[in-house]
């Protein structure tokens, strides 16, 4: 892939953060209406799925059953990167009920670390560049977060965190090995995906949020944000990061997705849940800096787990 390209499916990735970043606003709003968190989760996936639907099959593949038209091993693929996707997202809102909002950022922000990481222990191979891209792209995460400031204590929440940071990795590495040099489609592997996740969500919220259905604070505009943070900010993102994840290396994709946080920082600004500050300034530049050579130097790794 020639360096247009790269930074072709970089600046795709970026946007697809982008809306990650305004993910985190409409997140705390419907939070906000009395959503228990699994039973948001399972309308966001599911949502979310279905909106995919229409665009995974062919107009002459349309006479066919779902069962016939979705391949063995877009479903194989599929639900192991669900379980892993659904794994990540319950350990990071399960921890943020027992540490605090800028603790679980700064942790789950440690799957730059882990990319690298597992990608070293799975090849049995040291490549100094992405882990230092990394751990400078980390740093500007912590500074943005105050981290430096607050004393560091360890909770049942950090560590729940930390290992939500690690699904997360384990779930950039599992696309990359899925999809690089795979021939399968990436609307029925998203979909698939999401539904798995879907799923257990709602398995997990009937358990244990059954009695709290009552309480949501139904209206037109919390309808309006559920449909978007499910459609745009499910169904269309992560099928952006399938399809950019098929064209550029673990290592690239989970520093710019870095780029996630200053656009959740920069959205918390816009709409007062946050203050400007002279750490958020260098944060930013910190993590700009990092994806910058990041995107320029990513075909050059030569170390993707292929």
């Amino acid at each position: 892939m020639n360096r247009i390209d790269n930074a072709k499916y970089s600046f795709l990735l970026i946007f697809q953060c982008a809306i990650f970043g305004i993910d985190f606003v409409v997140v705390k709003m419907l939070l906000e209406n009395a959503f228990p968190v699994f039973f948001l989760l399972a309308l966001r996936f599911s949502i979310g799925a279905f909106a995919l639907l229409p665009f995974c099959y062919k107009s002459n593949a349309m006479q066919q059953t779902i069962i016939k038209v979705v391949d063995k091993k877009e479903t194989k693929y599929g639900v192991v990167a669900g379980l892993v996707f659904f794994a990540a997202f319950g350990l990071q809102t399960i921890g943020a009920y027992y540490t605090t909002p800028a603790k679980n950022g700064v942790f789950t922000g440690l799957y730059v670390i882990f990319v690298p990481a597992i990608i070293m222990l799975i090849k049995r191979k040291f490549a100094w560049r992405p882990l230092l891209y990394a751990i400078v792209c980390f740093l500007g995460i912590m500074v943005i977060s105050n981290f430096f400031s607050e004393q560091l204590t360890i909770n049942i929440g950090d560590i729940l965190t930390i290992a939500c940071a690690a699904a997360f990795a384990g779930h950039f590495i599992i696309l990359e090995k899925f999809l690089v040099n795979s021939k399968i489609n990436f609307y029925k592997f998203t979909a698939i995906q999401i539904f798995v996740a879907a799923i257990l969500s709602f398995v997990i919220s009937l358990i244990f949020e059954k009695n709290t259905y009552d309480i949501i604070h139904w209206n037109y505009q919390i309808i309006l944000l559920l449909l978007f943070l499910s459609i745009i900010g499910t169904a269309l993102t992560f099928f952006i990061q399938t399809v950019v994840q098929s064209k550029l290396s673990a290592n690239a994709v989970s520093i710019i997705s870095c780029s996630e946080s200053v656009f959740a920082v920069s959205f918390a600004l816009c709409f007062g849940f946050d203050k400007f500050s002279f750490s958020l300034l260098l944060g930013t530049v910190i993590i700009v800096i990092s994806m910058i050579f990041t995107t320029i130097k990513s075909n050059n790794y030569g170390y993707k787990i292929q």
